[in-house]
């Protein structure tokens, strides 16, 4: 999110109740959020922060600031994803006079459970010790290994790391993420994960049509990152021929019409067919691929020969479109 174009954004919404922000992204890419900040004070907007990918942030100096530090007014972390609490831990933090904390507080009890889990409560608290005790030292021993790697697979030909330079100005990269794209190898995210999951046994965080994504944390040791940067220098190996550069994907499609008011669809009967017979017709379910799980369709709108064009070259490149079977077979309303 570029904060250049909040001001203009706020000024044109003076009713918004306050900006909801998602910083670090799944990419480890850390906006300008003192900018963003400043601009939503500004127009006396308070500013959430999903932190969900950088509870560990602001624990070493060559990590971004987390959203407390910087000087947001909410923050939520998710503990289990890159600290060592157990998974569905998680911490909300509040400061400043522009959160109403008994609301706040209120709110909590109205929608969190009466039993929580002592198992995942002294998770937490233990996670918490051991970044307080520890957490520089090991965040540094890590960097030290992710240099290595970068060095390693600087000049292997198929493989590139995503680095600070490829963001946006004024933007910010969590390095722990390890976000590496095979492009000019010609090979699909999703291509270098299985390869990855079936010959060397190593799972990805995630793929995309042009990336694989790790998430490195404290709890990963220098013979985890070693095993993982061998296995990438092999798979380069591998690759005989110099490769087409990209997937020869085709854009994303435009928004589609829609023909059936969204409480009308689940009147309508639905039918299974082929996905490239569905050309003109309503999808009965969302068709979504993933990543990044933004649906494409909705239901009751049409389906049309981009949208299948697109599908099928996801699908060709080892994607997954939520609502699409195996077989390329799509519910439609009749």
């Amino acid at each position: 999110v570029e904060a250049g174009s909040l001001g203009k954004i706020l000024k044109e919404n003076p009713d918004a109740a306050g900006v909801v922000l998602t910083r670090p992204t799944y990419y480890g890419v850390c906006s300008d959020l003192g900018a963003i900040i400043k601009i939503a004070h500004s127009y006396g907007k308070p500013v959430v922060v999903d932190e969900a990918h950088g509870a560990h942030l602001g624990f070493a100096d060559y990590l971004p600031e987390s959203a407390m530090d910087i000087g947001a007014d909410i923050s939520i972390q998710s503990t289990h994803k890159t600290l060592p609490a157990l998974t569905q831990t998680a911490l909300l933090h509040s400061r400043g006079n522009r959160i109403d904390i008994e609301r706040l507080e209120y709110y909590l009890k109205v929608f969190q459970t009466t039993s929580p889990s002592y198992l995942l409560m002294a998770s937490i608290d233990i996670c918490r010790a051991i970044i307080k005790k520890d957490g520089n030292r090991l965040l540094v021993k890590l960097r030290g290994y992710i240099d290595s790697m970068a060095k390693q697979i600087e000049n292997c030909g198929c493989v590139r790391m995503m680095q600070t330079k490829d963001l946006a100005f004024g933007s910010r990269q969590d390095v722990t993420r390890l976000v590496l794209n095979f492009e000019d190898a010609g090979l699909s995210g999703f291509q270098v994960s299985r390869i990855l999951r079936n010959d060397y046994r190593i799972q990805a965080e995630m793929a995309d049509l042009y990336n694989v994504v790790f998430i490195s944390s404290v709890s990963d040791n220098k013979k985890d990152i070693e095993k993982l940067t061998l296995s990438l220098l092999k798979i380069c190996k591998s690759i005989k021929q110099p490769a087409v550069r990209g997937n020869n994907m085709p854009d994303l499609p435009p928004v589609p019409d829609r023909i059936i008011p969204l409480r009308e669809t689940t009147e309508h009967a639905a039918q299974k067919i082929l996905l490239k017979n569905a050309n003109g017709l309503a999808a009965a379910t969302m068709l979504t691929p993933y990543p990044p799980g933004i649906p494409l369709v909705w239901p009751g709108e049409v389906i049309s020969e981009d949208i299948i064009a697109y599908f099928e070259a996801v699908a060709a490149h080892g994607g997954k479109i939520n609502g699409v079977n195996g077989d390329m077979r799509v519910s439609v309303l009749g």
